[in-house]
Protein backbone atom coordinates (compact mmCIF):
# COMPACT_ATOMS: atom_id res chain seq x y z
CA UNK A 1 0.00 0.00 0.00
CA UNK A 2 1.26 3.39 -0.96
CA UNK A 3 1.71 5.51 2.47
CA UNK A 4 0.04 9.35 2.24
CA UNK A 5 3.92 10.52 2.92
CA UNK A 6 4.76 8.80 -0.04
CA UNK A 7 2.65 10.50 -2.46
CA UNK A 8 3.19 14.13 -0.52
CA UNK A 9 7.01 13.63 -0.09
CA UNK A 10 8.17 16.47 -2.05
CA UNK A 11 5.00 19.24 -1.46
CA UNK A 12 6.18 21.98 -0.52
CA UNK A 13 4.40 24.94 1.52
CA UNK A 14 0.70 25.12 0.00
CA UNK A 15 -0.13 28.37 1.43
CA UNK A 16 -1.79 30.47 -1.34
CA UNK A 17 -4.24 29.70 -3.31
CA UNK A 18 -1.97 30.34 -6.30
CA UNK A 19 1.00 27.61 -4.82
CA UNK A 20 -2.15 25.30 -4.31
CA UNK A 21 -2.87 25.79 -8.17
CA UNK A 22 0.93 25.43 -9.04
CA UNK A 23 0.77 22.49 -7.29
CA UNK A 24 -1.67 20.65 -8.67
CA UNK A 25 0.09 21.37 -12.32
CA UNK A 26 3.31 20.40 -11.26
CA UNK A 27 4.76 17.05 -11.84
CA UNK A 28 4.90 15.93 -7.87
CA UNK A 29 1.22 15.94 -8.02
CA UNK A 30 -0.22 12.88 -7.07
CA UNK A 31 -2.32 10.91 -9.50
CA UNK A 32 -5.97 11.30 -8.40
CA UNK A 33 -8.39 7.99 -9.62
CA UNK A 34 -12.42 8.97 -9.54
CA UNK A 35 -14.71 6.07 -9.68
CA UNK A 36 -18.43 6.19 -10.73
CA UNK A 37 -20.58 8.18 -8.44
CA UNK A 38 -17.65 10.54 -7.92
CA UNK A 39 -15.99 11.04 -11.52
CA UNK A 40 -19.15 12.67 -13.19
CA UNK A 41 -19.18 15.25 -10.21
CA UNK A 42 -15.67 16.24 -10.41
CA UNK A 43 -14.42 15.67 -13.85
CA UNK A 44 -14.62 19.66 -14.83
CA UNK A 45 -11.79 19.70 -12.59
CA UNK A 46 -9.35 18.64 -15.55
CA UNK A 47 -8.30 21.85 -16.27
CA UNK A 48 -6.69 21.62 -12.42
CA UNK A 49 -5.74 18.59 -11.95
CA UNK A 50 -4.06 17.17 -15.12
CA UNK A 51 -3.12 14.00 -13.44
CA UNK A 52 -6.48 12.88 -12.47
CA UNK A 53 -8.21 10.10 -13.89
CA UNK A 54 -12.24 9.99 -14.67
CA UNK A 55 -13.68 6.81 -14.68
CA UNK A 56 -17.31 6.38 -15.83
CA UNK A 57 -19.55 3.65 -15.79
CA UNK A 58 -18.49 0.58 -17.41
CA UNK A 59 -15.19 1.08 -16.98
CA UNK A 60 -14.72 3.70 -19.33
CA UNK A 61 -12.33 7.05 -18.64
CA UNK A 62 -14.53 10.37 -19.48
CA UNK A 63 -11.05 12.32 -19.23
CA UNK A 64 -7.87 11.45 -18.26
CA UNK A 65 -4.05 11.30 -19.29
CA UNK A 66 -5.08 9.39 -22.49
CA UNK A 67 -8.39 8.97 -23.84
CA UNK A 68 -10.40 5.56 -23.55
CA UNK A 69 -10.93 3.06 -20.78
CA UNK A 70 -9.57 1.31 -18.42
CA UNK A 71 -11.36 -1.25 -18.81
CA UNK A 72 -11.31 -3.34 -22.44
CA UNK A 73 -14.42 -5.02 -21.91
CA UNK A 74 -16.93 -2.42 -20.44
CA UNK A 75 -20.13 -4.04 -22.32
CA UNK A 76 -19.69 -7.07 -19.56
CA UNK A 77 -19.92 -4.23 -16.89
CA UNK A 78 -22.68 -5.00 -14.32
CA UNK A 79 -26.21 -3.02 -15.43
CA UNK A 80 -28.41 -1.98 -12.95
CA UNK A 81 -30.74 -4.93 -10.95
CA UNK A 82 -34.79 -4.17 -10.42
CA UNK A 83 -35.22 -3.03 -7.31
CA UNK A 84 -31.71 -2.22 -6.76
CA UNK A 85 -31.24 1.83 -5.53
CA UNK A 86 -28.43 4.07 -7.22
CA UNK A 87 -25.91 3.83 -4.31
CA UNK A 88 -26.24 0.06 -4.21
CA UNK A 89 -25.85 -0.17 -7.94
CA UNK A 90 -22.39 2.70 -7.71
CA UNK A 91 -21.16 0.07 -4.84
CA UNK A 92 -21.10 -2.94 -6.90
CA UNK A 93 -20.08 -1.45 -10.27
CA UNK A 94 -17.41 0.26 -8.56
CA UNK A 95 -16.50 -2.86 -7.01
CA UNK A 96 -16.64 -4.77 -10.36
CA UNK A 97 -13.70 -2.09 -11.68
CA UNK A 98 -11.63 -2.13 -8.55
CA UNK A 99 -11.23 -6.05 -8.77
CA UNK A 100 -10.87 -6.05 -12.87
CA UNK A 101 -7.46 -7.25 -14.12
CA UNK A 102 -7.32 -4.30 -16.40
CA UNK A 103 -8.14 -1.89 -13.55
CA UNK A 104 -4.93 -3.53 -11.95
CA UNK A 105 -2.74 -2.81 -15.34
CA UNK A 106 -3.35 1.23 -15.56
CA UNK A 107 -2.32 1.83 -12.61
CA UNK A 108 0.73 -0.21 -12.50
CA UNK A 109 0.97 2.12 -15.79
CA UNK A 110 0.09 5.64 -14.47
CA UNK A 111 1.33 4.66 -10.89
CA UNK A 112 0.05 5.15 -7.28
CA UNK A 113 -2.15 8.14 -5.92
CA UNK A 114 -5.32 8.50 -4.47
CA UNK A 115 -8.83 6.57 -4.96
CA UNK A 116 -11.94 8.48 -4.72
CA UNK A 117 -15.27 6.15 -4.04
CA UNK A 118 -18.73 7.31 -3.55
CA UNK A 119 -19.41 5.07 -0.94
CA UNK A 120 -16.61 2.85 -0.03
CA UNK A 121 -17.36 -0.07 2.56
CA UNK A 122 -14.41 -2.36 3.80
CA UNK A 123 -14.42 -4.60 0.82
CA UNK A 124 -14.00 -1.53 -1.42
CA UNK A 125 -11.19 -0.63 0.92
CA UNK A 126 -9.34 -3.76 0.66
CA UNK A 127 -9.55 -3.40 -3.40
CA UNK A 128 -8.78 0.11 -3.57
CA UNK A 129 -5.02 -1.01 -1.32
CA UNK A 130 -4.51 -3.84 -3.42
CA UNK A 131 -4.34 -1.73 -6.24
CA UNK A 132 -1.95 0.45 -4.32
CA UNK A 133 -3.79 3.12 -3.84
CA UNK A 134 -4.99 5.45 -0.73
CA UNK A 135 -8.43 5.67 0.01
CA UNK A 136 -9.03 9.43 -0.19
CA UNK A 137 -12.56 9.20 1.50
CA UNK A 138 -13.59 9.91 4.80
CA UNK A 139 -13.62 6.68 7.63
CA UNK A 140 -16.07 4.35 5.76
CA UNK A 141 -17.62 3.56 9.74
CA UNK A 142 -17.76 7.19 10.40
CA UNK A 143 -19.25 8.20 7.24
CA UNK A 144 -22.08 5.70 7.25
CA UNK A 145 -22.91 7.03 10.48
CA UNK A 146 -23.44 10.47 9.20
CA UNK A 147 -24.61 8.94 6.25
CA UNK A 148 -27.72 7.98 8.19
CA UNK A 149 -30.55 10.63 7.87
CA UNK A 150 -31.58 9.79 12.01
CA UNK A 151 -28.30 10.35 12.88
CA UNK A 152 -27.88 13.54 11.32
CA UNK A 153 -30.41 15.08 12.99
CA UNK A 154 -29.10 13.71 16.70
CA UNK A 155 -25.84 15.48 15.70
CA UNK A 156 -27.32 18.86 14.20
CA UNK A 157 -28.97 19.51 17.29
CA UNK A 158 -25.92 18.86 19.42
CA UNK A 159 -24.33 21.56 17.22
CA UNK A 160 -27.04 23.98 17.69
CA UNK A 161 -28.34 23.95 13.77
CA UNK A 162 -32.24 23.67 13.56
CA UNK A 163 -34.03 20.69 12.21
CA UNK A 164 -37.75 20.21 11.32
CA UNK A 165 -39.74 19.03 14.22
CA UNK A 166 -39.43 15.22 13.62
CA UNK A 167 -40.41 12.27 15.66
CA UNK A 168 -38.67 8.35 15.18
CA UNK A 169 -39.69 5.77 15.73
CA UNK A 170 -40.66 2.34 13.67
CA UNK A 171 -44.33 3.29 12.08
CA UNK A 172 -45.58 -0.12 11.16
CA UNK A 173 -48.94 1.22 9.65
CA UNK A 174 -50.32 4.87 8.46
CA UNK A 175 -52.49 4.96 11.58
CA UNK A 176 -49.76 4.30 13.50
CA UNK A 177 -47.45 7.22 11.54
CA UNK A 178 -50.33 9.52 11.83
CA UNK A 179 -51.14 9.00 15.85
CA UNK A 180 -47.16 9.69 16.50
CA UNK A 181 -47.54 12.59 14.22
CA UNK A 182 -50.40 14.36 16.14
CA UNK A 183 -48.95 13.86 19.60
CA UNK A 184 -46.48 15.88 18.09
CA UNK A 185 -48.62 18.45 16.67
CA UNK A 186 -48.09 17.37 12.89
CA UNK A 187 -51.69 17.50 11.45
CA UNK A 188 -50.73 18.27 8.04
CA UNK A 189 -49.36 15.96 4.89
CA UNK A 190 -46.26 14.15 6.65
CA UNK A 191 -42.74 13.21 5.11
CA UNK A 192 -41.21 9.73 6.14
CA UNK A 193 -37.51 9.59 5.92
CA UNK A 194 -35.51 6.33 6.24
CA UNK A 195 -31.77 6.74 7.42
CA UNK A 196 -30.22 6.12 4.03
CA UNK A 197 -31.10 6.58 0.47
CA UNK A 198 -29.79 8.66 -2.57
CA UNK A 199 -31.92 10.92 -4.69
CA UNK A 200 -34.71 11.12 -3.24
CA UNK A 201 -34.96 7.30 -2.93
CA UNK A 202 -36.19 6.80 1.07
CA UNK A 203 -37.83 9.48 1.30
CA UNK A 204 -41.82 9.52 1.50
CA UNK A 205 -44.17 12.36 0.89
CA UNK A 206 -47.30 11.19 2.36
CA UNK A 207 -51.10 12.86 2.24
CA UNK A 208 -53.73 9.85 3.11
CA UNK A 209 -53.38 5.77 3.31
CA UNK A 210 -52.79 5.49 -0.09
CA UNK A 211 -49.29 7.12 -0.43
CA UNK A 212 -49.11 4.98 2.69
CA UNK A 213 -48.95 1.73 0.43
CA UNK A 214 -45.83 2.75 -1.05
CA UNK A 215 -43.99 2.80 2.24
CA UNK A 216 -45.43 -0.40 3.25
CA UNK A 217 -44.54 -1.54 -0.64
CA UNK A 218 -40.39 -0.57 -0.11
CA UNK A 219 -40.11 -2.25 3.82
CA UNK A 220 -40.09 1.30 5.35
CA UNK A 221 -42.87 0.52 7.49
CA UNK A 222 -40.33 -1.92 9.21
CA UNK A 223 -37.11 0.22 9.86
CA UNK A 224 -36.54 3.12 12.58
CA UNK A 225 -37.50 6.32 10.32
CA UNK A 226 -37.88 9.55 10.76
CA UNK A 227 -41.08 11.41 10.88
CA UNK A 228 -41.77 15.15 10.16
CA UNK A 229 -44.96 18.06 8.35
CA UNK A 230 -44.16 18.82 5.16
CA UNK A 231 -43.31 22.18 4.77
CA UNK A 232 -43.73 24.58 1.95
CA UNK A 233 -39.58 25.02 1.22
CA UNK A 234 -36.42 25.57 -0.97
CA UNK A 235 -33.51 23.34 -0.72
CA UNK A 236 -29.85 24.31 -1.04
CA UNK A 237 -27.11 22.32 -0.83
CA UNK A 238 -23.74 23.57 0.60
CA UNK A 239 -20.05 22.15 0.20
CA UNK A 240 -17.96 21.83 3.50
CA UNK A 241 -14.55 20.47 3.39
CA UNK A 242 -12.71 19.82 6.69
CA UNK A 243 -8.88 20.24 6.66
CA UNK A 244 -6.00 20.35 9.30
CA UNK A 245 -6.25 23.79 8.74
CA UNK A 246 -9.63 24.35 9.46
CA UNK A 247 -12.43 24.46 7.21
CA UNK A 248 -12.83 25.57 3.42
CA UNK A 249 -17.38 26.54 3.64
CA UNK A 250 -18.48 26.99 -0.36
CA UNK A 251 -21.78 29.05 -1.28
CA UNK A 252 -24.85 27.88 -1.39
CA UNK A 253 -26.52 26.67 -4.59
CA UNK A 254 -30.61 26.36 -5.11
CA UNK A 255 -31.27 22.23 -5.52
CA UNK A 256 -33.98 21.60 -8.28
CA UNK A 257 -36.06 18.01 -7.15
CA UNK A 258 -39.00 15.96 -8.95
CA UNK A 259 -39.05 18.71 -11.96
CA UNK A 260 -41.14 16.52 -14.36
CA UNK A 261 -39.04 17.38 -17.66
CA UNK A 262 -36.27 15.97 -15.88
CA UNK A 263 -37.12 13.53 -13.85
CA UNK A 264 -39.96 10.75 -13.11
CA UNK A 265 -39.54 10.53 -9.57
CA UNK A 266 -40.92 13.95 -7.90
CA UNK A 267 -38.44 12.91 -4.89
CA UNK A 268 -35.54 13.10 -7.16
CA UNK A 269 -32.85 15.77 -7.30
CA UNK A 270 -32.40 16.86 -10.86
CA UNK A 271 -29.93 19.85 -10.94
CA UNK A 272 -28.70 22.78 -9.16
CA UNK A 273 -28.38 26.75 -9.64
CA UNK A 274 -26.14 29.19 -8.58
CA UNK A 275 -25.73 32.72 -7.82
CA UNK A 276 -26.95 35.82 -5.69
CA UNK A 277 -30.72 35.50 -7.07
CA UNK A 278 -31.07 32.21 -5.55
CA UNK A 279 -30.97 33.67 -2.15
CA UNK A 280 -34.46 34.94 -0.66
CA UNK A 281 -32.63 37.03 1.29
CA UNK A 282 -28.74 38.59 0.92
CA UNK A 283 -28.69 37.52 5.10
CA UNK A 284 -29.81 33.73 3.89
CA UNK A 285 -26.19 32.70 2.68
CA UNK A 286 -24.66 34.26 5.90
CA UNK A 287 -26.86 31.77 7.90
CA UNK A 288 -26.31 28.66 6.02
CA UNK A 289 -22.66 29.34 5.40
CA UNK A 290 -22.59 29.65 9.81
CA UNK A 291 -25.12 26.69 10.14
CA UNK A 292 -22.18 24.40 7.76
CA UNK A 293 -19.42 25.94 10.10
CA UNK A 294 -21.27 24.70 12.62
CA UNK A 295 -21.68 21.12 11.34
CA UNK A 296 -18.22 20.92 9.97
CA UNK A 297 -17.17 21.05 13.45
CA UNK A 298 -19.24 18.35 14.83
CA UNK A 299 -17.94 16.14 11.94
CA UNK A 300 -14.78 17.28 12.81
CA UNK A 301 -15.15 16.03 16.23
CA UNK A 302 -15.95 12.89 15.55
CA UNK A 303 -13.17 11.95 13.53
CA UNK A 304 -14.76 12.62 9.70
CA UNK A 305 -11.98 14.48 6.92
CA UNK A 306 -12.32 15.95 3.78
CA UNK A 307 -15.44 17.15 2.15
CA UNK A 308 -19.08 16.54 2.80
CA UNK A 309 -22.64 17.70 1.31
CA UNK A 310 -25.37 19.76 3.64
CA UNK A 311 -28.85 20.00 2.30
CA UNK A 312 -30.48 22.67 3.90
CA UNK A 313 -34.23 23.77 3.71
CA UNK A 314 -35.39 27.36 3.51
CA UNK A 315 -39.49 27.52 4.39
CA UNK A 316 -41.31 30.42 3.17
CA UNK A 317 -40.83 32.44 6.51
CA UNK A 318 -37.10 32.44 5.62
CA UNK A 319 -36.76 29.70 8.74
CA UNK A 320 -33.43 27.78 7.76
CA UNK A 321 -33.45 23.73 8.66
CA UNK A 322 -30.85 20.96 8.11
CA UNK A 323 -31.95 18.25 5.78
CA UNK A 324 -29.38 15.86 5.22
CA UNK A 325 -25.58 15.70 5.10
CA UNK A 326 -24.15 14.00 2.02
CA UNK A 327 -20.65 12.43 3.11
CA UNK A 328 -19.21 12.88 -0.31
CA UNK A 329 -18.84 15.02 -3.17
CA UNK A 330 -22.60 15.74 -4.22
CA UNK A 331 -24.24 16.53 -8.03
CA UNK A 332 -24.16 20.22 -7.13
CA UNK A 333 -20.34 19.74 -6.90
CA UNK A 334 -19.78 20.72 -10.61
CA UNK A 335 -21.57 23.82 -10.52
CA UNK A 336 -19.86 24.55 -7.33
CA UNK A 337 -16.37 24.56 -9.04
CA UNK A 338 -18.08 26.81 -11.91
CA UNK A 339 -18.41 29.42 -9.89
CA UNK A 340 -15.29 29.80 -8.22
CA UNK A 341 -13.29 29.02 -10.67
CA UNK A 342 -14.93 32.19 -12.42
CA UNK A 343 -14.35 34.37 -9.63
CA UNK A 344 -10.78 32.82 -9.52
CA UNK A 345 -10.88 31.30 -6.06
CA UNK A 346 -9.79 27.93 -5.26
CA UNK A 347 -12.08 25.23 -6.44
CA UNK A 348 -13.02 23.57 -3.26
CA UNK A 349 -12.54 20.00 -4.32
CA UNK A 350 -9.10 20.71 -4.78
CA UNK A 351 -8.81 21.16 -0.48
CA UNK A 352 -10.09 17.63 -0.11
CA UNK A 353 -7.21 16.25 -1.81
CA UNK A 354 -5.08 18.47 -0.20
CA UNK A 355 -6.15 16.58 3.33
CA UNK A 356 -5.45 13.33 2.15
CA UNK A 357 -1.82 14.18 0.97
CA UNK A 358 -1.18 15.59 4.30
CA UNK A 359 -0.52 18.65 2.95
CA UNK A 360 -3.48 21.07 4.55
CA UNK A 361 -1.79 22.24 7.50
CA UNK A 362 -0.17 24.93 6.25
CA UNK A 363 -3.51 26.60 4.34
CA UNK A 364 -3.44 30.34 4.67
CA UNK A 365 -6.70 31.93 6.50
CA UNK A 366 -7.83 33.79 4.00
CA UNK A 367 -7.41 30.97 0.86
CA UNK A 368 -10.07 29.14 3.19
CA UNK A 369 -12.09 32.36 3.70
CA UNK A 370 -11.93 33.46 -0.23
CA UNK A 371 -13.90 30.32 -1.49
CA UNK A 372 -16.64 32.27 -2.87
CA UNK A 373 -18.68 32.50 -5.99
CA UNK A 374 -19.42 34.93 -9.24
CA UNK A 375 -22.36 36.74 -9.01
CA UNK A 376 -23.69 35.48 -12.48
CA UNK A 377 -26.28 32.80 -12.63
CA UNK A 378 -25.11 29.30 -13.59
CA UNK A 379 -27.10 26.00 -13.59
CA UNK A 380 -26.17 22.26 -14.04
CA UNK A 381 -29.47 19.91 -15.17
CA UNK A 382 -28.88 15.94 -15.26
CA UNK A 383 -30.40 14.12 -17.77
CA UNK A 384 -32.59 11.01 -17.06
CA UNK A 385 -34.36 8.03 -18.74
CA UNK A 386 -38.15 9.35 -18.27
CA UNK A 387 -39.38 7.04 -20.81
CA UNK A 388 -38.85 3.71 -19.65
CA UNK A 389 -36.21 0.58 -19.22
CA UNK A 390 -34.55 -0.27 -22.17
CA UNK A 391 -31.53 -0.56 -24.62
CA UNK A 392 -29.89 2.91 -25.02
CA UNK A 393 -29.10 3.31 -28.81
CA UNK A 394 -27.75 6.67 -29.21
CA UNK A 395 -26.90 9.27 -26.35
CA UNK A 396 -25.74 13.09 -26.60
CA UNK A 397 -21.74 13.28 -27.17
CA UNK A 398 -19.60 14.47 -24.60
CA UNK A 399 -18.64 18.64 -25.03
CA UNK A 400 -19.37 21.96 -25.40
CA UNK A 401 -22.46 22.24 -27.45
CA UNK A 402 -23.93 25.72 -29.33
CA UNK A 403 -28.06 26.53 -29.52
CA UNK A 404 -28.40 27.37 -33.16
CA UNK A 405 -30.95 30.13 -34.45
CA UNK A 406 -33.40 28.11 -35.79
CA UNK A 407 -33.53 25.80 -32.91
CA UNK A 408 -31.33 22.69 -32.00
CA UNK A 409 -27.73 22.48 -31.09
CA UNK A 410 -24.40 21.84 -32.61
CA UNK A 411 -21.55 20.06 -30.88
CA UNK A 412 -18.43 22.32 -30.94
CA UNK A 413 -15.85 20.35 -28.81
CA UNK A 414 -15.81 16.68 -27.33
CA UNK A 415 -12.70 17.22 -25.14
CA UNK A 416 -12.90 19.21 -22.06
CA UNK A 417 -8.86 20.00 -21.72
CA UNK A 418 -7.96 23.96 -21.96
CA UNK A 419 -11.63 24.81 -22.90
CA UNK A 420 -13.33 27.78 -21.45
CA UNK A 421 -16.26 27.61 -19.34
CA UNK A 422 -19.67 28.56 -21.57
CA UNK A 423 -20.56 31.23 -23.03
CA UNK A 424 -23.13 32.58 -23.83
CA UNK A 425 -25.81 30.08 -25.98
CA UNK A 426 -23.35 27.19 -24.98
CA UNK A 427 -23.66 24.43 -22.44
CA UNK A 428 -21.02 21.43 -20.65
CA UNK A 429 -22.67 17.72 -21.49
CA UNK A 430 -21.08 15.50 -19.19
CA UNK A 431 -22.04 11.83 -19.32
CA UNK A 432 -21.95 9.61 -16.72
CA UNK A 433 -20.28 6.92 -18.50
CA UNK A 434 -20.87 5.24 -22.21
CA UNK A 435 -24.39 3.72 -22.26
CA UNK A 436 -24.05 2.77 -25.99
CA UNK A 437 -25.94 -0.79 -26.56
CA UNK A 438 -26.16 -1.40 -22.64
CA UNK A 439 -29.42 -1.24 -20.60
CA UNK A 440 -30.91 1.19 -18.82
CA UNK A 441 -33.84 1.33 -16.07
CA UNK A 442 -36.35 3.72 -15.89
CA UNK A 443 -35.08 7.39 -14.42
CA UNK A 444 -31.75 5.97 -14.82
CA UNK A 445 -29.48 8.74 -14.48
CA UNK A 446 -27.11 9.06 -17.79
CA UNK A 447 -24.72 12.59 -17.52
CA UNK A 448 -25.69 16.67 -16.57
CA UNK A 449 -25.30 19.83 -18.44
CA UNK A 450 -23.93 22.82 -17.48
CA UNK A 451 -24.86 26.52 -18.84
CA UNK A 452 -24.72 30.01 -17.72
CA UNK A 453 -27.85 31.16 -16.91
CA UNK A 454 -30.87 30.92 -14.29
CA UNK A 455 -32.99 27.26 -14.62
CA UNK A 456 -36.18 28.44 -12.74
CA UNK A 457 -38.00 31.75 -12.93
CA UNK A 458 -39.61 32.77 -9.76
CA UNK A 459 -42.80 30.15 -9.61
CA UNK A 460 -40.30 27.38 -9.26
CA UNK A 461 -40.83 26.99 -12.75
CA UNK A 462 -38.05 25.94 -15.50
CA UNK A 463 -36.79 29.15 -17.46
CA UNK A 464 -37.26 29.01 -21.25
CA UNK A 465 -33.36 28.45 -21.71
CA UNK A 466 -33.28 25.45 -19.09
CA UNK A 467 -36.44 23.77 -21.34
CA UNK A 468 -34.61 24.69 -24.37
CA UNK A 469 -31.64 22.77 -23.75
CA UNK A 470 -33.35 19.79 -21.58
CA UNK A 471 -35.36 19.35 -25.10
CA UNK A 472 -32.10 19.19 -26.87
CA UNK A 473 -30.52 16.79 -25.03
CA UNK A 474 -33.37 14.56 -24.40
CA UNK A 475 -33.58 14.70 -28.42
CA UNK A 476 -30.15 13.54 -28.42
CA UNK A 477 -31.33 10.22 -26.22
CA UNK A 478 -33.08 7.05 -27.88
CA UNK A 479 -33.58 4.02 -25.93
CA UNK A 480 -35.17 1.36 -27.38
CA UNK A 481 -38.20 -0.19 -25.61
Amino acid sequence: MTSRQQISGSVVAARTGRTILDFFQSETAPNIYVFPGQAGMLVNLRRWLPRAHFVGFGGILLDGPSPGSIVHDPQRAPSPRDGESAGEFAVRHTKWILRHEDTCAYVQKHGPGLAVLALPDDESVELVERLGLTLANADPAIARHVDSKVETTRIAKGAGVPVVPYVTGVFPSYAAARSAAESESFFDDLVLQVPYGESGEGTYFIKDEGDWEVVAAEGADAIESKLMPRLDIDEYSLAVVITASGLAVGEPVLNLVGHSALVVNGRSYCGSEAGPQVMQTPELSDTIREYGRRMGRALADIGFRGTFGLDFLVDQHGSVYLGEVNPRFTGATPVVTMTTAVSHSVPIPLFHFLEFIDAADDIAADVLRRVKSNDQPWSQLTLRNTGGAGIVSASPQRGMWQLESGGGATLLAERSRDLPEPGPGQAWYQPAGDFTGGPVLLDSYLGSFMFPGASVDGLGRLTPLARQWTDHFRSELTVIR
